[in-house]
């Protein structure tokens, strides 16, 4: 959004450089932290700006036009040079290199089937739970597609349509334990076009025979949300208390025998058998100098983890898993 603002600021004074910095800066930050969704979000809004430089032909702006592509120029490098670092080539991305390295990645996993149905299955996926979770109810998505017509509306449109499209040409399986996360980036947007659906929506209701129309319209939609707030919050609140639980059991269970500096062999992760689960919870990353009162490692084989073990001989050593179906800290590698 701040690239946004950025950009509609550049459409009332191009010449401003302040701006075109900041609007460099920010959809590169988004780029580097988004780089599957942020190049196709900012599209429709840099094809525009392109159009306005040119019909202006400021010599000033043109100015600022090329120290924002400077700014692009070297956070794209960067990318590429994190790329290359992670798997040895510019052109893998993350998820890619994750794949090779776990053996499961999320890019073509959506649903394995012949194509296009994965893209299909992704695409409905997100929709039906972008649908209800932009306002909690089952037809929040219906206010967007009254949004004003105007060119602003048309471009952020466009802008949100070609992110939903890139996720579902990848088919990458997205995550949704605390909502469509992958989407984030979205969220004030897709706000914006439901508000201007709404005010659209309330402005043609306006006009019907009925003269309750109009009230209806806007109290619908808060009706809903009041009643998604009373049933929805609660459950689901206490499903992500009920994860949260599940992440700290293992400094829990060690805090109940008074420990305080430990070295632990990670088996495997409670989330990925109790209730509610979560298979994107991997165990705690420790700080560079192992100077963490817990340490979490993988547990890989006897003789290694008492190789290991052998670095930290001030430190009880634990192992941690699941037994007979509930989790344990159980003392030894």
């Amino acid at each position: 959004m701040t690239f946004l603002y950025a950009a509609l600021r550049l459409r009332e004074t191009p010449e401003a450089l302040r701006w075109w910095v900041v609007a460099g800066l920010a959809l590169s930050w988004a780029t580097l932290t988004g780089p599957f969704s942020a190049p196709f979000f900012a599209a429709p809004w840099l094809i525009w700006l392109a159009g306005e430089l040119w019909r202006r032909r400021s010599g000033r702006a043109w100015t600022g036009a090329v120290i924002f592509c400077v700014i692009g120029a070297a956070a794209f490098t960067l990318l590429l040079g994190y790329q290359y670092a992670l798997s040895g080539s510019p052109l893998i991305s993350g998820y890619q290199t994750f794949d090779s390295i776990t053996r499961w990645g999320l890019i073509g996993k959506a649903l394995e089937a012949i194509p296009p149905l994965p893209s299909v299955h992704e695409l409905m996926f997100t929709l039906a739970r972008i649908n209800f979770w932009l306002f909690g109810w089952p037809v929040s998505v219906v206010l967007l597609f009254f949004f004003r017509r105007n060119a602003g509306g048309k471009r952020l449109f466009a802008s949100v349509a070609l992110v939903f499209l890139v996720y579902a040409a990848i088919s990458a399986a997205t995550i949704y334990p605390v909502g469509p996360v992958h989407y984030s980036e979205l969220a004030v947007s897709l706000v914006i076009l439901s508000a201007s659906g709404l005010d659209r929506l309330v402005e043609m209701a306006r006009t019907a025979p009925w003269h309750g129309a109009p009230r209806a319209v806007v109290t619908l939609p808060v009706a809903a949300l009041l009643c998604a707030l009373v049933t929805f919050v609660p459950v689901y609140g206490g499903s992500l208390q009920a994860s949260a639980d599940l992440v700290r059991a293992p400094d829990d269970l060690l805090a109940a025998q008074g420990v305080t500096r430990a070295l632990v062999f990670v088996r495997t992760l409670p989330t990925f058998y109790v209730s509610p689960y979560s298979w994107a919870y991997y165990r705690r990353n420790n700080h560079p100098d192992l100077s963490d009162p817990i340490l979490y490692v993988n547990y890989a084989d006897p003789e290694r983890n008492s190789e290991f073990a052998r670095l930290f001989p001030d430190r009880p050593i634990f192992s941690m898993g699941m037994n007979e179906g509930k989790f344990t800290m159980l003392p030894g590698p």
